[in-house]
């Protein structure tokens, strides 16, 4: 038995879920926040067996597409009279960052 771990964009999960539950794989979605860029983010929790993970992983990535934005920089707190004036920058966002682990056991109660 495994479980996938899928950290997702908030703006995909829905999608994503109904692709999921639609190929019969059962899903928890709990809602995350991410590191870099402090986005709302998905974390899909799916309990397959060890030869159905590339199915679940070719559903995720069918959905979960990464994209580019423009992000504009925060300045570090500065001191009085500091001036900060910074461009946009480009980042890719999206797409899903998986995790597969082995589970032990696994009960339905």
């Amino acid at each position: 038995m495994k479980l996938v771990v899928a950290i997702i964009s908030k703006q995909d999960a829905e999608q994503t879920v109904e692709a999921l539950t639609k190929a019969d794989f059962r899903t928890t979605r709990l809602d995350s926040v991410g590191g870099f860029l402090k986005e709302k983010n998905s974390t899909l929790l799916v309990g397959v067996e060890a030869k159905q993970v590339d199915a679940v992983l070719s559903v995720i990535g069918q959905t979960a597409k990464s994209h580019t934005e423009q992000l504009t920089p925060t300045p570090a707190m500065g001191g009085p009279g500091d001036f900060f004036l910074a461009d946009p920058v480009e980042v890719s966002v999206g797409g899903a960052t998986v995790f597969v682990v082995d589970v032990d056991r696994f009960e339905r109660l």
